[in-house]
């Protein structure tokens, strides 16, 4: 399988990743989903990963795993089924819980995580039809592929357990991911 690897936020070193061509995206997950359709041969697949340092080469080739198997559409690394979910604190397991509760009681889908990484067919993640610019994305795509029918795996994963996000950080990703969970809701 050929994947591309988008690294979100700061610029970090990235090792290698057997099968992933790594490209970096300071503006946004949907910059680089564009820039990928607009290539002549877009990849098989897409694993979006935050860039906060905390990757894990292992990591990268669990989400791919179920992929390449041909047992789902959307893989999300879950840090709660990891082994270092107790490193997620408390303020993020909170902000976690609510998103994951309401997207529950709104979209019948069960998560454990808003996870930092996810690998998708690229044809699947074009027919979701993402617009979230920003700190809604990976929530949007999590209730895009409820709402569309997307077979979805989460696999464990030691990633993204990074710093704990500053306080002004914080609630404007939880403002983001909210209001992304209660707008698709209440569209049709």
């Amino acid at each position: 399988m050929i994947a591309d690897l988008i690294l979100l936020g700061t610029p970090r070193s990235v090792g290698r990743f057997t099968g992933v061509r790594a490209i970096h995206e300071a503006r946004s997950a949907l910059e680089a989903m564009r820039a990928l359709a607009a290539q002549p041969s877009p990849p098989d697949a897409v694993v979006f990963a935050d860039g906060d340092k905390s990757l894990e080469a292992a990591d990268v080739a669990r989400v791919l795993a179920p992929l390449e198997a041909g047992a789902a559409d959307l893989v999300i690394g879950s840090r709660v089924l990891g082994p270092r979910a107790r490193e997620l604190g408390l303020w993020r397991r909170l902000g976690h819980g609510v998103a994951l509760n309401l997207i529950r009681l709104l979209y019948r889908q069960r998560y454990t995580d808003v996870g930092p990484l996810r690998a998708i067919r690229f044809p699947a993640l074009v027919a979701l039809g993402m617009r979230e610019p920003g700190g809604g994305w990976a929530v949007e795509m999590q209730v895009r592929a409820a709402r569309t029918g997307l077979r979805v795996v989460e696999v464990p994963v030691s990633s993204g357990v990074g710093r704990a996000p500053t306080a002004r950080n914080l609630a404007l990703v939880v403002y983001r991911t909210l209001r992304t969970i209660v707008r698709y809701a209440t569209a049709r």
